[in-house]
């Protein structure tokens, strides 16, 4: 949780419900959004010294804002630069899928379908997204490139871990690969879809036989 964090505070600093929001909007299906796993990193975080906070008030409300650090952005940096392992991703729920033959036919059948009314939910939603971004990709990096050029350290920050010299540039290639990850959770939903489809409609065919 605390390496999605910096990458989140490299993109722009905010406060902890604004982080929490950014990980409920874009990072649902890779980590959790619960105030107090962010907390946690956070706190992490700052007593590591990769991230910094800062106070103000808003409207008289007491607010804190919290930034990368250049140790921050540095460790950044090099758990990008590790090969990924994609596989080390573990969920508890398929413990619940490996011992589904336990239950009763029928009780299988009804988690199934609620299974996969949540994947097509999930569908839809990444659908969403991704229709939105091809509509306005190119205002999205202009408004990014013109909000952190306003922000000299943010932008030192993004420049110096990305290794470029133009924003525009920058801001192209890490718009491409978060639009990669979007397609891969698209492709990898449909796979789902059609992997639970095909379990429901054997299982009902072998409970049909009966």
């Amino acid at each position: 949780m605390d390496k999605i964090i910096l990458g989140i505070l490299l993109l722009k600093k905010m406060t902890v419900y604004e982080i929490r929001a950014y990980v409920k909007q874009n990072m649902k299906s890779m980590c959790s959004d619960s105030m107090g796993s962010i907390q946690a990193a956070l706190k992490k975080l700052m007593s590591s010294g990769h991230v910094t906070v800062s106070e103000f008030v808003e409207r008289g409300v007491n607010k804190k804002e919290y930034q990368i650090s250049k140790s921050g952005r540095e460790v950044f940096a090099g758990w990008l630069r590790q090969p990924m392992d994609l596989s080390k991703s573990k969920n508890m729920e398929e413990g619940k899928f490996f011992f589904m033959g336990f239950i009763p036919r029928e009780e299988r059948l009804h988690a199934l379908e609620a299974y996969l009314q949540e994947l097509k939910e999930e569908q839809a939603y990444l659908l969403g997204i991704q229709q939105a971004l091809r509509e306005n990709e190119d205002s999205i990096i202009e408004y990014n490139v013109n909000r952190v050029q306003a922000d000299t350290l943010l932008k030192d920050n993004l420049l110096s871990v990305t290794e470029k010299s133009d924003l525009k540039e920058a801001f192209g290639d890490i718009y491409g690969y978060q639009v990669h990850t979007l397609k891969y959770g698209i492709e990898k939903v449909a796979f789902d879809i059609q992997y639970f489809e095909q379990l429901l409609k054997a299982e009902t065919e072998s409970g049909n036989k009966k």
